[in-house]
């Protein structure tokens, strides 16, 4: 953020030296004679344009940071006067020039009369509103630059903050579920409750700091759901099904952390019949550029219901995907009589 400061600052410096070279330029080149440059002419508009400059640095340091403030009043009752004053200066360039001991030829001489005088000011007085219209066109639109730069970044941190928030929701989730299933361990079989007391202290070792990285890929996500899905397999009896397939050979890619957990804990949770045969089907292919993932599972007999008061976890999950990938995911949920399906397809 500082080096975008420094380029702003730098950009405007140009901008006013590239103005100012070319006013100083023009003079120049619009003071020839037989002979070449005219210098007395070029020192006659270079004095005249020195209370136009004056007018420009008082106005940039000084009086713009009224209009910053919205003290219009007290802005236009600065500049009127200052206008005028500098108009009137500069019509004294001619004058100038006599009080430093130069006398112009009579051709460069004109009637400086009340009236000449009157012009003259006038004429300069317009010159001097036209400055100050530059300069705060030129200062208005580096601050809207600066608090587009503001938003836009205060829009980034709110962002990261909510996905930051939706994705922690799945920790103590999580969590809980699992200490439920190792306290029904500990009643009868005490080594099984201390094997997966370990399993849980690796997962929450990448929840708590693999996952705050910008380092957490695929793979990892991979070695996650296996943990986790070996923590999951001792909750349920033999006649539940649990296949996961992935592909076993890719590049690695970066991958936001725990994106396919909500989904594979509502398989668990709704998927499973008490009383029967169930399954859950959880897949990964890579196709192009695109992860396709899917999880499908029978329905429990609980019905629609029970499955209605936990889907906050699939609201927050379609919430992080539209956070992340605005559009450019897909995500589809079919429901049968007898099976629940999640297909999602986001790029890589």
């Amino acid at each position: 953020m500082n080096e975008n400061k420094h380029i702003k600052r730098f950009s405007k410096k140009i901008a006013y030296s590239i103005l100012a070279i070319v006013i100083v330029s023009c003079v120049f080149i619009l003071s020839p004679n037989n002979k070449g440059t005219d210098w007395l002419r070029v020192l006659s508009e270079l004095l005249r344009l020195v209370p136009f400059f004056l007018l420009l640095i008082i106005n940039h340091v000084l009086l713009f940071r009224l209009l910053q403030q919205k003290e219009y009043i007290k802005y236009f009752s600065a500049c009127i006067p200052l206008i005028a004053f500098v108009g009137f200066l500069s019509s004294l360039h001619l004058i100038s020039l006599k009080a430093l001991g130069i006398n112009l030829p009579p051709n460069l001489l004109p009637k400086m009369d009340a009236m000449w005088f009157l012009n003259k000011t006038f004429n300069y007085s317009i010159v001097a509103i036209l400055i100050l219209g530059f300069d705060n066109a030129i200062n208005m639109y580096f601050k809207w630059i600066e608090e587009l730069e503001r938003n836009n970044n205060l829009e980034s941190e709110n962002l990261k903050n909510e996905l930051s928030v939706l994705r922690n929701q799945t920790s103590p989730h999580f969590l809980m579920n699992t200490l439920n299933n190792i306290h029904a361990l500990i009643d009868y079989d005490k080594e099984l409750a201390k094997g997966t007391v370990i399993k849980l202290s690796k997962l929450l070792r990448v929840i708590l700091y693999e996952s705050e990285t910008e380092h957490y890929t695929f793979q990892k996500e991979i070695t996650f759901i296996s943990d986790y899905l070996e923590l999951m397999k001792i909750r349920v009896h033999n006649q539940v099904d649990v296949d996961f397939s992935f592909p076993k050979h890719f590049n690695d890619f970066k991958l936001p952390p725990f994106l396919f957990i909500n989904f594979i804990e509502n398989a668990f949770k709704h998927g499973i019949i008490l009383t029967g045969k169930s399954y859950i089907n959880i897949n990964f292919t890579i196709d192009g550029n695109y992860l396709c993932f899917s999880v499908a599972n029978s329905r429990s007999e609980l019905g629609d219901e029970h499955i209605s008061n936990t889907s906050i976890g699939i609201t927050n999950s379609k919430r992080r995907l539209t956070l992340l990938y605005n559009n450019s995911y897909q995500l589809n949920i079919k429901e049968s009589q007898h099976e629940f399906e999640v297909t999602l397809k986001i790029p890589i």
